[in-house]
């Protein structure tokens, strides 16, 4: 009796190790799949190339029921729902230089707010460290592309002379100067697009 006792219980040990270790295994190859860089946007252009890339689900970001904030406040949210980090590619091959865009595109669907309620504010990654490259700035319609929609803003730009990668995080927020009915819901979504050329 003893003897079979001591069986179960090694077998059953067994067993919940094998558990373990598949769930262990699954749990790990879902974190692995969804923390993975997805392409978005890859342009081939004379001699080089600039592709943009994110590793949230969607190249969309969106701020929901959003209220008036100060741009002390704003510019140093740490909720990973508060900022959109991505990335941009470029590759000189042929080219002397590589100069791109980043553009923000107004995304229709999710937006209900005015653009000049909503405070646009990019950081670049330097040696670990975000630091800005562009000022709070109210967004605003300063291009038009056929392709990419009505409702665009060119936010930066960078000349690259060896190909590399370049990290940006970027946060919305809604102005403190903003004018509004009381129970009026302010959401904004935007889609990031990049644009270069290759001398």
């Amino acid at each position: 009796m003893e003897n079979k006792k001591g069986i179960s219980k090694g077998i059953l040990i067994i067993c919940l190790v094998i558990v373990l270790l598949v769930v262990a295994i699954v749990v790990g190859a879902f974190y692995i799949h969804n923390n993975q860089p997805v392409d978005v946007v890859e342009e081939n252009l004379t001699g080089g190339s600039v592709a943009l890339t994110y590793s949230d689900d969607e190249n969309l970001f969106v701020i929901e029921n959003a209220i008036p904030t100060s741009d002390v406040v704003g510019t140093k949210f740490d909720s990973a729902e508060l900022f959109f980090d991505f990335t941009v590619k470029t590759e000189i091959e042929d080219a002397n230089y590589v100069e791109y865009e980043i553009i923000l595109v107004k995304d229709e669907k999710t937006s209900s707010s005015l653009n000049d309620n909503i405070k646009v504010y990019l950081e670049k990654e330097k040696r670990g460290t975000y630091s800005k490259v562009v000022e709070p700035t109210i967004f605003k319609s300063n291009i038009t592309d056929r392709e990419l929609g009505n409702d665009l803003m060119s936010v930066y730009k960078q000349k690259k002379t060896t190909s590399g990668s370049d990290n940006y995080r970027l946060r919305l927020w809604v102005s403190d100067t903003a004018v509004f009915n009381a129970g009026e819901v302010q959401n904004f979504g935007v889609k990031v697009a990049i644009k270069g050329i290759a001398k």
